[in-house]
């Protein structure tokens, strides 16, 4: 009975659909797709999606320091609102598709006329992109930290 259960077994494994592909090599990386996360938005939202404002001590025109980031069509793309006294300027905010929605926050910084603007990624864990800074009659964007995604493909031998 044994054996024409291996014949047939052995039948069947000879009559496959094709070549056997060769197992892959040591160094072969899977490619990743990021493709989870729409690259544009069905519904921009109107209302900031993170902001950080305080009133400047200048009781007669209501200044204001403040930054405001907010959703454009495309998913990881966000437009910066920011206002310093009569100065208003926008920014743009671009995070890395790192297969998960982003959540752009922005957090007090050093001292009440600084922010840091940046993102969580998949860890939760705020991650730094710009410090907005405001000092006399300026206003300025450093990028604290540069994100990239990059995919990279090894050829198998």
């Amino acid at each position: 009975m044994r054996l024409p259960a291996t014949i047939i077994l052995l039948t069947l494994t000879a009559c496959g659909s094709g070549p056997a592909s060769p197992p892959p090599a040591a160094d072969t990386m899977a490619t990743v797709h990021r493709d989870t996360v729409p690259a544009n938005r069905r519904i921009v939202t109107r209302l900031p999606v993170a902001s950080y404002s305080i009133p400047i001590d200048d009781p007669a025109y209501g200044w204001r320091f403040s930054v405001e980031a907010r959703e454009t069509k495309q998913t990881f793309t966000y437009l910066l609102h920011l206002q310093y006294k009569a100065m208003v300027v926008t920014d743009t905010l671009r995070i890395p598709d790192f297969g998960i929605y982003p959540t752009v926050e922005i957090h007090k910084g050093t001292n009440p006329l600084t922010c840091t603007v940046g993102f969580l990624d998949a860890k939760k864990q705020f991650q730094e992109y710009k410090l907005v800074s405001a000092t006399g009659d300026k206003l300025k964007v450093h990028i604290i930290r540069s994100y990239y995604t990059a995919y990279t493909v090894h050829p198998s031998n």
